[in-house]
């Protein structure tokens, strides 16, 4: 039988490393996929699905041109799939034998950096849930593309299950006991959120404590207010570890924990979002939703918020009064309003820089 070549074999070694991801595997000009994941490009992608010698058969193999990635990816992570990229680490002219290759980032639907693969106006959210055995439930949201980082508790599934149709995240991480829950997993599947399992262990409120004050250089999580917060503190420690896995890097704009409640807005079900066409319609577009109506923002930072507000309607009657006091004012003072617009215009989405 015909020995694989060394970069063959390299090839092997990062995607051992990368069992769950494609993987976009570095070469000259290109990014090539090789064995399922060339057959899984070529099918979603609509590419050429080659073949290249190795160990005495055809090796299945599918590429694009490195300039071009950004929109393979997207489609790629639209579709579901995680995408492990793998680049050269050195200098092909300087290299002695083979080029070396190390993964430098793992793009997964709820880590996505890159603006042209993010929607303006909508965050991207990822969350991390856990549930405890009295049924309760603990929340870590992010959005790493704008550095929100928050967390809360529910004493309900239904509770967490309008929460998630609210936040509508890409990627829920769940701890291997509650993704091997049916009922659960069926739940995530109908929200259409890509479910990535992480060990039990990173949930444990002691070890995902150390990753938190780890994280934020703190000796404990006091100034944040989540101190008694056990199993959402275990979400955050367990987001965290994921994301820096995931990008290979520490995250430096990720420089906050905010606890919320929930029980500071009015809670819409799941049912209510979805026949009062609040965000989408019933065909799942935004085509005569409320917010396509009211949405005047002119910045995507103002979009966003906007959408956050529909969805999460104030109770306090001194924050709404407040609110409407400031609605009140630039409605009155046109100039200013115009003025401010006319500034706002040439603002770039500062969130996302």
């Amino acid at each position: 039988m015909e020995k694989l070549t060394p970069m063959m074999e390299q090839y092997l070694r990062v995607k051992k490393e990368n069992k769950e991801a494609v993987l976009l595997f570095h070469l000259g000009d290109f990014y090539e996929m090789f064995f399922e994941d060339a057959r899984t490009a070529a099918k979603v992608l609509h590419i050429a699905l080659t073949s290249r010698k190795g160990g005495g058969k055809k090796i299945p193999m599918a590429g694009f041109p490195c300039h071009a990635a950004q929109n393979y990816i997207a489609r790629l992570v639209s579709a579901g799939y995680k995408v492990a990229i793998c680049e050269q680490v050195e200098d092909a002219k300087l290299a002695k034998g083979l080029v070396k290759r190390e993964t430098t980032r793992i793009i997964t639907p709820g880590t996505i950096l890159d603006s042209p693969l993010l929607e303006e106006k909508t965050n991207n959210y990822i969350v991390a849930l856990n549930r405890d055995g009295e049924q309760r439930f603990g929340i870590a949201v992010s959005d790493i593309s704008t550095g929100e980082f928050k967390v809360t508790e529910l004493a309900k599934e239904s509770a967490v299950i309008s929460e998630l149709t609210r936040l509508c995240p890409r990627e829920c991480l769940l701890p291997g006991e509650l993704a091997g829950d049916k009922h659960f997993r069926e739940l995530m599947e109908q929200l259409g959120i890509v479910v990535t399992v992480i060990e039990d262990w990173q949930f444990l409120h002691d070890s995902a404590h150390g990753v938190l004050t780890s994280h934020f250089r703190t000796q404990s999580l006091d100034g944040f207010g989540v101190e008694e917060m056990m199993l959402a503190v275990g979400c955050a420690g367990a987001m965290i570890s994921y994301l820096e896995e995931t990008q290979k890097t520490v995250l430096l704009h990720i420089n906050r924990l905010i606890s919320y409640s929930t029980s500071e807005f009015m809670v819409i079900d799941r049912t209510t979002q979805r026949n009062l066409e609040l965000v989408s319609n019933l065909t799942g577009g935004k085509e005569g939703t409320l917010l396509r109506v009211l949405d005047k923002t002119g910045t995507a930072m103002g979009g966003r918020t906007f959408r956050r507000w529909l969805l999460q309607p104030l109770l306090n009657t001194d924050k709404i009064k407040e609110r409407q006091r400031a609605v009140t004012e630039l409605v009155e003072d046109v100039s200013c309003r115009k003025s401010l617009e006319k500034k706002l215009s040439s603002v770039s989405d500062i969130e996302r820089l």
